[in-house]
């Protein structure tokens, strides 16, 4: 059996037009057709990719044998039958506030505490340091509470579809047409609220920049410092939300943070992230209650964010380089 036959096999095998594989792979429909008359070979990245996407290694889609029982097939793929794909997008477009939310309370959590205590050292609105503590910290963990439940009642129903997250898989050709549309139909959708999150991230800093500057008296920085919180937690949420939505396209179409190379790093250095954020969660907790200074101590999560994404490249440069 030659390469083109196989690859026209393998296309009819998982419903796949050759208008729909074009799309997919990005070249023409007549570039499909020449491949599968053997009139052309495709190039080695499209090779690959035919070859992930199919389940099967490239040895055995250039290996010429007769009779071959796919050499070399990746017994690991799963494929995705489309009622789970289905499911898969619901949950996410369901779920995603839910989860963006529990985020937001994360951060907005301390704001009471740190308005309540600015307005505690002056004495203003006659609100003692206890009430301060004691009303402000009720608050804080009751937003932790609910956010952590959000976080598992999320977690249970993902957990069917888990597997995808570091298996590989493989969908249909109409389901990846679909979702390949999809997708290209949110991408407008995506950038904006990025773009939208970040600008809000960035502007709520300016306010206490300024007040810094001035010498501002305590409890107004604390103010500001509440109002931070407050801006900076509505572009997480909205980044968090429009992510969630689009990573089940990428999900499902294996490309992004869900691509075979990102599947690699996470299969080698998947459980550091969560250890990683706890210590933070600890560091920033212990630091707080010691110091008392809920206004100051907030400047750990951005210093851990950045640290975070130079840990995240370092350790994917090292998985990468130990697959070659």
């Amino acid at each position: 059996m030659t390469t083109g036959e196989k690859l026209s096999k393998l296309r009819k095998e998982h419903g796949y037009t050759q208008e729909q594989l074009a799309e997919v792979v990005g070249v023409s429909r007549q570039a499909v057709s020449r491949w599968e008359s053997d009139m052309a070979f495709p190039e080695t990245d499209k090779l690959i990719r035919l070859s992930s996407m199919y389940g099967c290694s490239v040895d055995y889609l250039l290996m010429d044998k007769e009779g071959d029982n796919r050499p070399g097939e990746v017994s690991d793929t799963i494929m995705i039958n489309d009622d789970d794909a289905g499911k898969l997008l619901k949950l996410r477009k369901e779920q995603a506030p839910y989860v963006a939310g529990g985020v937001l309370m994360c951060i907005l959590s301390p704001a009471l505490l740190i308005l309540l205590a600015g307005f505690s050292e002056t004495r203003m609105l006659n609100i003692s340091e206890g009430f301060a503590v004691g009303a402000g910290m009720t608050v804080l963990l009751l937003m932790v509470a609910a956010a952590v439940f959000l976080f598992i009642s999320y977690g249970m129903k993902a957990k069917k579809y888990e597997f995808m997250e570091n298996s590989s898989i493989c969908v249909s050709g109409a389901v990846r047409a679909k979702v390949t549309e999809m997708k290209n139909d949110y991408e407008a959708v995506f950038a904006k609220a990025v773009a939208a999150g970040a600008v809000l991230c960035i502007i709520s800093v300016i306010p206490l920049v300024i007040a810094g500057a001035v010498s501002a008296p305590g409890f107004i920085l604390c103010a500001l410092v509440s109002l931070l919180l407050v801006l900076a937690g509505c572009g997480v949420y909205i980044i968090v939300r429009s992510a969630m939505i689009k990573g089940s396209f990428d999900l499902l179409l294996q490309e992004g943070d869900y691509s075979e190379e990102e599947k690699t790093v996470r299969r080698k250095y998947g459980v550091y992230p969560g250890v990683y954020w706890l210590v933070i969660t600890a560091v920033y907790l212990g630091c707080s209650f010691i110091t008392g200074k809920w206004d100051m101590t907030w400047i750990i999560w951005p210093v851990a964010g950045v640290l975070f994404a130079a840990l995240a490249g370092i350790m994917r440069a090292r998985a990468l380089r130990t697959e070659q």
